[in-house]
């Protein structure tokens, strides 16, 4: 046996060091969510968010549905909001459905399999999610802008609306 047997991925290909979460090619986020290692602790806290998210929607905690993510530099910010738009979403990618990549990438005999995708059923039944991103640090840091406006400016960018705001 080879140690390149030893991997449940292909560690032949070029690994990018960042992850860029503006990047929306179908091809691309395909590769990645096929490619995606998920840890018991991924989840456990993915199956937390998805509840979390679920009983938002559903209009149990008075909130609306939002996650913020923060951490360290290099600690997987990125990958995780990439990670969690694309199943949120809830699109196909070349064909196939997201729900069906990403539920493939978790363990056989996962604890948390069923519930998650019961989770994700109940998201798509009561919301539409659209994924947005940008280094809001940067854009809040050059204008003046409020942070939520920020936030409709990309969400409106990602859309394909106007980029000419009064």
């Amino acid at each position: 046996m080879n140690i390149i047997d030893t991997f449940a991925t292909q560690v032949t290909e070029r690994i990018e060091p960042v992850v860029k979460v503006a990047d929306r090619h179908p091809s691309r986020l395909r590769y990645e969510l096929s490619n995606l290692i998920v840890t018991p602790q991924w989840e456990q806290h993915l199956r937390r968010m998805f509840d979390a998210w679920a009983e938002a929607a559903d209009g149990r905690s008075g909130v609306d549905p939002g996650i913020w993510i923060s951490g360290f530099f290099g600690s997987g910010k990125s990958l995780l909001m990439k990670v969690l738009g694309i199943i949120l979403e809830g699109n196909e990618l070349d064909g196939q459905h997201v729900d069906d990549i990403f539920l493939s990438r978790l363990p056989e005999h996962s604890p948390d399999r069923g519930e998650i995708k019961r989770l994700l059923t109940a998201i798509r039944r009561k919301t539409a999610t659209t994924a947005v991103g940008g280094n809001i640090h940067a854009l809040q840091g050059s204008s003046n802008e409020s942070l939520a406006l920020i936030a409709f400016k990309l969400f409106a960018a990602e859309q394909g609306y106007t980029h000419n705001w009064a």
